[in-house]
């Protein structure tokens, strides 16, 4: 390791440490913030939004799968292929 790499790592240390010292004396200001951030997540509404996409993004989910396995798995299948059947007899006819 030459001398510019052990002053780069030194000066970086020196600045992790400088920035750690300087969140650490305000982290009573930080942690305020951070609660008043919260708080008005939890009471302008935003939250009501988020839980609403995602309930709708999980129920429309759900709805898929059920419509995919009755297709697949379900009467919808059968149902489908009398329908095929039908139309090719009367197309061969």
């Amino acid at each position: 390791m030459n001398n510019d790499t052990f002053t780069i790592k030194l000066d970086l240390t020196m600045m992790s440490e400088k920035v750690q010292c300087h969140i650490a004396r305000r982290s009573e200001e930080i942690h305020g913030l951070v609660n008043k951030t919260v708080q008005a997540y939890v009471t302008d509404g935003t939250l009501e939004r988020v839980i609403d996409a995602e309930v709708r993004k999980q129920l429309d989910a759900s709805v898929k799968d059920s419509i995919d396995r009755y297709f697949t798995y379900g009467n919808g299948r059968s149902h489908i292929e009398k329908q095929v059947e039908a139309a090719l007899d009367e197309v061969i006819k």
